[in-house]
C-alpha cells in the first residue's frame, strides 16, 4: 500500500506480527530550517525506508508526513529491516545539508484486523515504544527481542535498557536497544515516563552519607535480598537516607518505588490502608488483599518509614514479601522487625574530625553539615582557621548526630561557634536533648504517650500545663504558668520587658545569657532554678520544640498533635480551667506591661513581642471572654487604619465597679477586660483593627452596665477601631458613652482623650465646627493638666485645620506637637506629626517640600509594622507624585494602597476619598482611563516592601 492509499489489494496478515513505527527526529525544526528543500529530504527518506521494507518483507500499513507504520510476519525480518534502513540513512549523501535521523520502535503481538489495517493495545504499545527513542536509535520490546534473538545477524547485539513506563499504558515495559557495527550506540536516556515513584522531595542535599548510601543501594540490589531495615536512634537520619536510596534505585524496579510514611500508624489494618493509598490501589474489601493482589506480579520497592511503634508491622512485611516475589522492602525503625530474611543495617553517626586542622575539619561529614546549616542562617559562614577547633568540638559534643548538629548550627545566627560551644556545656546540652527526636515522631499521639510515660511526676505536670500555650512561649511564661505549684501565675524568673530582676548583660561572654546585673558577669543562673532544665528534659523526650525568638532567646513550642495530647491529659489529671486562668493572667500582665511602653522609644520592640505572642493573647481572650458554654471565638478578619486617622493613647485599667471572687465568672471577664484594654494600641497600629473590634465588642457585651472606668476604657478602644474601620456613626455612640463615664468619675485626663477622639469622629462625619470645638476642649484640658496627650490633640487639630485650608495654623500646631513628642521620645507621635506636616505642605501647594518630608518618614513606616500608617503614607505619596506630574507612579501607588485597604477591610471616609480623588484627578486625566486602570492594576500587585522601595526611590529623586 502506497502513501495516501487507504485500500489494500491483499488481506493483511494475521497471527503474531512485529510492528514497526518510525519518524524523523526534529522534523518540525527541519522544515523551518530547510524550507522548500525539506521536500527533497523527505522524499529521499521515504525511498530509503521503502527499499528496506521491500527487501525484508515488510507491509506498509499507513504513512503520514514523515512517519511509517509497517508490519512483519517475522521478528527477525523486522530487526534486519531496521538495520538496513539505519545503515542506508547513515550512508546517504544528504545534499540539502542536513542529516536525517530516524527513530524506530518494534513490538510483537497480535493486533486486531480492522478493515484494511490493525488496531488494538499492541499497536499503541509499538507506537509508544517508538516515541521513547532518539534519532538513529532502534528500540525493541521484550516480546520482539525474545522472538528475534535466535536469528540476530553476526555482530548484532542488544542493550538492556531496563523497565519503563509508557504513556497511557499501565504495565511497565522492558526495553532493549539494537546495537550493530557502523551505527551510533550512545544515546540519552529514553524519553519514557521512567518508573513510578512516590518519594518526597528533600529540601536539602544529603551530606556525608555517600558511603552509607552506596552500601544501602548495593545491599538492596542483591537478588537474594528482599528486606533491609535501617536501624538507629532518633535524629540519626534514617528517613533521609532511605529516601535517597529509594531515589537512586528508581530504575531498578520496573513497577515503581513508593515511600510510605507510617509515623502516625499503630494498627496493622491501618498500615495496609496507608500502603494501599500510596500505591493508589482501590480498596473494595480487605486492604491487605488489595495490596498483595496488586503487588503479586510486580517488581517494586516499598520504603516503609518509622515502624518501631507499630505492633504487628513485622507480620505485615512478612505477608507482603510472601505474596509478591518481586517486591523489596526498605524499612526504617529503632528496632528490628524480626522477619525471616531481614538484613539489618545500622546507620552510623556522621564522621567526626580527628583533629582541629581546618582542612581536616572542613572535610569531615559532621562539620560539612554544620557549615551548610549555619550558612542558611548566617550567609557566607565557612569553616576557617579561627573557628575550626570550635566546630570540631561542637560536632564531637553532639556525637555526630545530624539532627542535633542542624539544631545547634541554626543558633550560629546569633552565637559564633565559640559562644555556642560554651553554651552547649553550661546551659543546653543539645546532644542529650536531641537524641531520639525526629520531628515525624512528634506527630504521633501514641509515641507522645510513650515518651510521656517516661517523665517524672513533676515533669509530666509541667508538660500537661504547657498545653495551654498557643504558638509556643518564652521561658518567662513557661516558669509563670507551667512551673508553679498551682494554676496561679508565679513570679517569672525572667521578665522579657522590664530590666529587673534579670536583664541581658552585654559584657557576658554569652550574649544570650541572662544574669543578675549585680552578679559576676561570668556567672550563669543555676540550672536547678532555670526553666532551660525543664525544656532540655522535654526536648529529650521529643515532646517540645525549641526555636529562636525575635529577641534571640529560646522559644518553646509543641506540635499541635502533642499539644492536643497535653491538653487532654491536663483536663483529666488537673484543673484545666485553673491553668487557663493562670495563662490568661500571665498574658494580661504581659500585655499591660507592654502597653505602658507603646508610647516610648521601645515601642517597636514591644509591638514585635506582642506579635510573637499573638496566638497566646488570642487564647487568653478566648478563654476569658468566652460566651456561656463555649471556649473560643470565631476567627475575625484583620483590619487597618485610614488616611489621616488621629493618634491615641493606651490608658491603664482604672478603678471601677467591676470585680468579684477569685474564681467567679466576673473575675474571668475582668481578665478579658484587662486584656482588651491593654491590646487596643497594638490592634490599632499593627493591622488587627477588625479582629480587635470583635474582642472589644465581646467585652462590651459581657461587661455590666455599671462597669466604671474599665468599661469606659473598653468603649474607647471599640470606638477608635470602629472609626478606623470606617464606621464613624457607630464609633460616635460608644465614644460618647465612654466620655459620660469619665465625666461621672471626674477623670479629667481621660475626658480630654475622649473629646479628642470624638473630634476625629465628627471630622469624619463631616461636622467640622463640632470637631473644632471638641478638639479645642481636649487641648485646653491637656494644657491645664500638663498631659502627655497634648501632642496627639495638637496633631489632630492640625489635620483638621489643614483640611479646611488654614495651613499656617496647622503648621504652628504641628511644630508644637513635634517638639513635645520628640522631647518625650515617642517615635509614633513624631511619625504622625511629620506625616501631617507632609499633608499640610501638599495641600498648601508645596509638593516638592512634601516629597522631602516623605523621605524623613519612611524608615519608621518600614520598621513599625503599622499597617494604617503604611497605607496613609502610600496614598499621600501617590498624591505628591500626581502633583509633581509623575502620573504613572501616582497610579501605581494608588493601586497599591487600594489593594491594601481591600485586604485589611479598612475604608476611607467620604471626605478622605474626595480629597484623594482631587489630588489624583490631573494624573488620571493625563494618562487616560485605559492606561490609568492598567497602572492601578500593576500597583495592586505590589508588596508592602515593594511600596517602601518605590517611595524611597521617588523621595530621593
Amino acid at each position: 500500500m502506497r502513501a495516501g492509499d487507504n485500500r489494500s489489494v491483499e488481506q493483511p496478515p494475521a497471527g503474531t506480527l512485529t510492528m514497526l513505527f518510525s519518524d524523523i527526529e526534529g522534523s518540525t525544526a527541519m522544515v523551518s530550517r530547510l524550507g522548500d528543500q525539506y521536500g527533497e529530504a523527505l522524499s529521499a527518506h521515504r525511498r530509503l525506508l521503502r527499499a528496506a521494507f521491500a527487501a525484508w518483507h515488510g507491509r506498509e500499513m499507513s504513512t503520514e508526513g514523515d512517519s511509517f507504520f509497517v508490519v512483519f510476519e517475522s521478528a527477525a525480518d523486522a530487526v534486519n529491516c531496521c538495520l538496513a534502513a539505519q545503515r542506508a540513512l547513515a550512508g546517504h549523501d544528504w545534499a540539502v545539508g542536513a542529516v536525517v535521523r530516524v527513530r524506530m520502535g518494534l513490538h510483537s503481538g497480535e493486533p486486531t484486523r480492522h478493515e484494511d489495517n490493525f488496531i488494538g493495545i499492541d499497536v499503541h504499545r509499538a507506537a509508544r515504544i517508538a516515541a521513547t527513542a532518539h534519532g538513529g536509535q532502534v528500540v525493541l520490546s521484550e516480546a520482539t527481542y525474545q522472538l528475534a534473538r535466535p536469528g540476530l545477524p553476526a555482530g548484532v547485539t542488544v542493550k538492556d535498557l531496563g523497565f519503563h513506563r509508557l504513556k497511557d499504558i499501565a504495565a511497565a515495559e522492558r526495553l532493549y536497544q539494537l546495537a550493530a557495527p557502523g551505527l551510533p550506540g550512545d544515546f540519552p536516556p529514553l524519553k519514557s515516563l521512567g518508573a513510578q515513584t512516590s518519594l518526597p522531595a528533600p529540601v536539602t542535599p544529603l551530606i556525608g552519607r555517600d558511603d552509607d548510601l552506596r552500601h544501602v543501594c548495593d545491599l538492596v540490589s542483591r537478588p537474594e535480598v528482599r528486606l533491609v531495615t535501617l536501624i538507629g536512634p532518633g535524629g540519626m537520619g534514617k528517613t533521609r537516607l532511605s529516601i535517597a536510596a529509594a531515589a537512586a534505585l528508581d530504575r531498578s524496579f520496573p513497577h515503581g518505588v513508593f515511600f510510605v510514611p507510617l509515623a502516625a500508624v499503630r494498627d496493622p489494618d491501618v498500615m495496609w490502608k496507608v500502603i494501599a493509598d500510596r500505591l493508589d490501589v482501590s480498596v473494595e474489601g480487605q486492604a491487605a488483599d488489595a495490596v498483595t493482589g496488586y503487588l503479586a506480579k510486580r517488581g517494586a520497592l516499598l520504603a516503609l518509614d518509622n515502624l518501631e511503634q507499630l505492633d504487628g508491622a513485622g507480620e505485615v512485611v512478612a505477608e507482603l514479601l510472601a505474596a509478591a516475589p518481586g517486591l523489596v522492602v526498605l524499612a526504617t525503625s529503632r528496632r528490628l522487625l524480626h522477619v525471616q530474611g531481614e538484613h539489618e543495617l545500622r546507620v552510623p553517626p556522621l564522621g567526626l574530625p580527628r583533629d582541629a586542622d581546618p582542612a581536616e575539619v572542613a572535610a569531615c561529614a559532621a562539620a560539612q553539615l554544620f557549615a551548610r546549616q549555619a550558612g542558611m542562617v548566617r550567609p557566607g559562614f565557612t569553616i576557617t582557621a579561627d573557628n575550626a577547633a570550635d566546630v570540631a568540638a561542637i560536632c564531637r559534643r553532639l556525637d555526630g548526630l545530624p539532627l542535633a548538629i542542624e539544631l545547634a548550627a541554626s543558633r550560629v545566627k546569633l552565637l559564633p561557634p565559640r559562644a555556642l560551644l560554651a553554651r552547649l556545656g553550661q546551659r543546653l546540652d543539645l546532644a542529650a536533648v536531641q537524641a531520639g527526636r525526629p520531628s515525624r515522631q512528634q506527630t504521633l499521639r501514641s509515641t507522645v504517650a510513650w515518651s510521656y510515660d517516661l517523665l517524672t511526676e513533676d515533669m509530666a505536670r509541667v508538660f500537661r500545663r504547657m498545653g495551654v500555650f498557643a504558638g509556643g512561649c518564652d521561658l518567662d511564661a513557661l516558669a509563670a504558668v507551667a512551673m508553679t505549684d498551682s494554676g496561679e501565675p508565679g513570679s517569672p524568673a525572667l521578665d522579657p520587658l522590664a530590666p529587673d530582676p534579670l536583664a541581658l548583660d552585654p559584657l557576658a561572654p554569652d550574649p544570650l545569657a541572662r544574669v543578675p546585673l549585680a552578679a559576676d558577669p561570668l556567672a550563669r543562673v543555676s540550672l536547678a532554678a532555670d526553666p532551660l532544665d525543664v525544656v532540655a528534659e522535654l526536648l529529650d523526650d521529643s515532646l517540645v520544640t525549641v526555636t529562636e525568638g525575635s529577641d534571640g532567646e529560646p522559644r518553646v513550642g509543641m506540635l499541635e498533635t502533642i499539644r492536643d495530647y497535653a491538653l487532654d491529659r491536663l483536663a483529666h489529671e488537673d484543673d484545666l480551667d485553673d491553668v487557663r486562668r493562670g495563662h490568661a493572667e500571665h498574658y494580661a500582665a504581659f500585655a499591660e506591661r507592654s502597653s505602658e511602653l507603646t508610647e516610648g522609644p521601645a515601642q517597636l520592640t514591644v509591638m514585635d513581642r506582642l506579635e510573637a505572642d499573638h496566638d497566646n493573647l488570642r487564647a487568653a481572650l478566648a478563654w476569658s471572654l468566652a460566651a456561656p458554654g463555649t471556649d473560643k471565638l470565631g476567627a475575625a478578619k484583620l483590619g487597618a487604619a485610614k488616611l489621616g486617622a488621629g493618634k491615641l493613647g493606651a490608658g491603664k485599667l482604672g478603678a471601677g465597679k467591676l470585680g468579684a471572687g477569685k474564681h467567679g465568672k466576673e473575675d474571668r471577664v475582668l481578665i478579658g477586660l484587662r486584656l482588651v484594654q491593654a491590646l487596643t494600641v497594638f490592634w490599632y497600629r499593627h493591622g488587627h483593627a477588625a479582629e480587635g473590634r470583635r474582642w472589644l465588642q465581646r467585652a462590651m457585651d459581657l461587661a455590666p452596665a455599671d462597669g466604671g472606668a474599665p468599661l469606659a476604657q473598653v468603649a474607647h478602644g471599640l470606638g477608635i477601631l470602629l472609626d478606623q474601620l470606617g464606621e464613624a456613626a457607630e464609633a460616635l455612640l460608644v465614644l460618647e458613652r465612654s466620655l459620660a463615664i469619665y465625666r461621672e468619675l471626674g477623670d479629667r485626663e481621660h475626658e480630654a482623650r475622649e473629646l479628642n477622639s470624638l473630634g476625629i469622629v465628627h471630622r469624619h462625619l463631616g461636622d467640622i465646627d463640632k470637631a473644632l470645638t471638641l478638639l479645642g476642649q481636649a487641648i485646653a484640658i491637656n494644657r491645664e493638666l500638663g498631659s502627655t496627650r497634648l501632642g496627639a490633640s495638637l496633631a489632630n487639630l492640625a489635620q483638621l485645620e489643614s483640611a479646611i485650608g488654614r495651613y499656617d495654623r496647622a503648621t504652628a500646631a504641628l511644630r508644637e506637637a513635634l517638639a513635645l513628642d520628640e522631647a518625650r521620645g515617642d517615635p509614633w507621635g513624631v511619625a504622625v506629626d511629620r506625616h501631617t506636616l507632609m499633608l499640610v505642605s501638599l495641600r498648601d501647594g508645596r509638593p516638592a517640600e512634601a516629597r522631602d518630608q516623605l523621605r524623613e518618614t519612611l524608615d519608621y513606616v518600614a520598621d513599625s509594622g503599622n499597617t494604617s500608617l503604611l497605607i496613609n503614607t502610600v496614598e499621600t505619596a501617590a498624591a505628591i507624585a500626581a502633583r509633581l506630574d509623575d502620573a504613572p507612579l501616582a497610579a501605581r501607588l494608588a493601586g497599591a494602597a487600594d489593594a491594601l485597604r481591600q485586604e485589611t477591610g479598612m475604608l476611607l471616609s467620604q471626605q478622605e476619598t474626595d480629597m484623594l480623588d482631587e489630588f489624583l484627578a490631573p494624573a488620571r486625566a493625563s494618562l487616560g482611563d485605559q492606561e490609568w486602570h492598567g497602572r492601578l492594576a500593576a500597583g495592586a500587585g505590589l508588596s508592602p516592601e515593594a511600596c517602601i522601595e518605590l517611595m524611597r526611590a521617588f523621595s530621593a529623586s
